[in-house]
Formats: structure tokens, C-alpha cells, sequence
């Protein structure tokens, strides 16, 4: 019972003084010596319950009850306890401290209310104010000391100090790149693309900025075979909150009618400069163009509907680097890889 904040006791007991001065006394050792704490010489013959009995002001590590019957030599054993029960509770681990938590915006407002149990004055209280109003990312670690001021209609002042701890709960919020199908390469393994760096993958804190420990698996870079992957991104801030996100990623083979498709498909010239030509040597129609580059991110898609044997592309406005161009026609699709330079 060291360290309890109370210690309460209660039990069912009955008592027949048969004339002789006996007594029925209940005692607590304080850790040092039995003090008695209830003292029964009065008939009780119909169990009773002894009520709530304090014994706060003994808890120790020792803590213990004994129930002892002293007959005064009449041999009148008849006494009884029953249903004894006994409670305790700790205190707060700080009782002084107040923790307050941030909001999404890095920021939490003050009231001096959060800080008191009560405030009563017999006239009404006129003033009742902190001394700190806000708090904010840059608060977190070190206690503050707040005093809380209360000022009555009189101009009698009060005031009382708790020690504030800022803390920050809230994990990074994530924008998770779009679920992809990509073909893989014509060696059948497609490398994972940088989704964090190219910035289809974010993270965002309201007390971490930037958010560093940021990571995708599997990593850039890492290559794949056919099959359907779970890319997983996750961020945790400088305080351990941590959140999470997926996309799905899936890489399929070409089809027959895919591997007629891209016989037919030729991309020229290619590295291309200003326009880059899409031509098709077969009977099937096409539909869309769709030009990726290698983080995957969708840079243009062009109508083929109406497409001839050729159609010319511009492609002056795009930055220099690889491209992927998804062409579909009626029942397949094809891969052509595109550099412009």
C-alpha cells in the first residue's frame, strides 16, 4: 500500500457481548506498530456492514488488518467477519503537471479553466486569466511553468502555478500515388520508380517539416518480375507518429495480339527533339496514347481515333529524359520506350 493516494476498508460482522466486557477491535499496522482502529462492544447479533473505514493515514508497505476477539475470560466465543473488502488508489503520476496536445495547425490555445479544478469566490470572480495564451510546436520538451490568475469584483487577487507539457500526437498525413498497371520490360522485370522523389508520394506534418524519415518498399530501384506488388509508404516525424499508405502495383506480359501490336508500332525519330512520329504498319486501330515518364506519372494522352497509318506528336514542351508510351488499339496495347532530348 506504499505510495496510495487512500486506503479504504469495509466487511460484514457480528458481535454477542454476553455481559463479561468482551470486545471485538479491529487493527492496522502501520509498518511499525498495531493501531487500533475500531473498538465493538456493543451487541450486534444481525451481521452488519461496518461501512467505509478510512485508513489512509497507515498505508505503508506493510500495510495489514487483523480482527481480534477478546472474550474478558468468559469463554463466549461468538464474533464473527465476513466479506471483508479493501481498496486503494494511486495517485496521479503528477498531479501538478497539465499536458496539452496540438492541434493540426502546430498550434493549441490556452484557457484557464484547463487548469483548475474549481474557482469559487463568495462575491463572484471578476478576472480569471493565464499567463500563457497559446502554444506551439516550438513548446514541445520543455515544461512551462503557467499561473493562473483570479481577480474578484473587490480587486482581491489569487493565483496558482502548474507546470504545462506540450506534446505533439498527431502522425503525417500521406498522399499515396494512384494504383498502376505497367507492362513490364521485354526482359520481364520492371524497376521500381522513385515515387518519393518524384513527388507523387508526399508527407506532411503539423510540427515536422520537412518530414525526413519518409520511405517507400519496395525502394526505388528495386526490380520486379510479373505480378501484382504492394508498394507501402511510410513517414514518422521527429515525435514517433507514424502513418502509412499503399498503392497497388501491377505488372503484366503481352499478349499475341499485343506482340503483333508492337511489330507494327514504330516511335521515330527516336531521341526525339521537337515531334516525335507514332506509326503503324498494321490493320488494327489504335485508340489512345498515353506518355508516362519513369516515376510513372501521367504526362499526356492523345486521341488516336482518327489516326491514319501516322501521327505526329509534339513533344517540345517535355523536359529531357524517358518516356513510356502506352499505345492501345481495340483489343491490346503496347510499350514503346521514347527519349527526348
Amino acid at each position: 500500500m506504499s505510495g496510495t493516494s487512500s486506503v479504504t476498508m469495509s466487511y460484514d460482522y457480528s458481535f454477542n457481548e454476553l455481559g463479561a466486557g468482551e470486545t471485538l477491535a479491529v487493527d492496522v499496522y502501520d509498518g511499525a506498530a498495531w493501531q487500533n482502529v475500531v473498538l465493538y462492544d456493543v451487541s450486534v447479533l444481525t451481521p452488519e456492514n461496518s461501512g467505509v473505514i478510512d485508513g489512509s493515514a497507515l498505508a505503508n508497505a506493510d500495510f495489514q488488518v487483523r480482527f481480534t476477539y477478546d472474550d474478558a475470560g468468559s469463554w463466549g466465543w461468538n464474533a464473527g467477519v465476513d466479506n471483508f473488502q479493501i481498496d486503494f488508489a494511486l495517485p496521479p503520476a503528477n498531479p501538478d503537471v497539465v499536458t496539452v496536445t496540438l492541434g493540426e495547425d502546430g498550434m493549441a490555445e490556452l484557457d484557464a479553466m484547463d487548469f483548475l479544478s474549481e474557482a469559487y469566490d463568495a462575491c463572484g470572480i471578476d478576472v480569471l486569466i493565464a499567463d500563457l495564451e497559446m502554444v506551439s510546436c516550438d513548446d514541445i520538451g520543455t515544461p512551462i511553468e503557467v499561473t493562473v490568475f483570479a481577480t474578484d469584483a473587490s480587486g482581491n487577487i489569487a493565483s496558482c502555478s502548474v507546470e504545462v507539457v506540450v506534446v505533439d500526437t498527431m502522425a503525417p498525413v500521406l498522399t499515396c500515388p494512384e494504383d498502376v498497371s505497367v507492362m513490364v520490360d521485354p526482359d520481364g522485370t520492371h524497376t521500381v520508380a522513385d515515387y518519393i522523389g518524384s513527388g507523387e508520394a508526399t508527407a506532411t506534418d503539423n510540427c515536422t517539416d520537412p518530414v525526413s524519415d519518409f520511405t517507400q518498399d519496395p525502394a526505388a530501384g528495386t526490380v520486379l518480375g510479373v505480378g501484382e506488388w504492394v508498394v507501402t509508404f511510410t513517414a514518422t516525424d521527429e515525435y514517433g507518429n507514424v502513418s502509412t499508405c499503399e498503392m497497388n502495383l501491377d505488372l503484366t506480359l503481352l499478349g499475341n495480339e499485343d506482340n503483333e501490336l508492337s511489330n507494327a508500332i514504330a516511335l521515330y525519330p527516336n531521341p526525339a527533339g521537337e515531334q516525335v512520329t507514332i506509326s503503324n504498319s498494321s490493320n488494327i486501330a489504335l485508340e489512345t496514347a498515353m506518355i508516362y515518364d519513369l516515376n510513372g506519372k501521367l504526362v499526356s494522352q492523345i486521341n488516336l481515333q482518327d489516326m491514319q497509318s501516322e501521327r505526329v506528336i509534339d513533344v517540345s514542351s517535355y523536359a529531357t529524359g524517358v518516356y513510356m508510351v502506352q499505345i492501345t488499339g481495340e483489343q491490346s496495347s503496347v510499350v514503346k520506350r521514347m527519349i527526348k532530348e
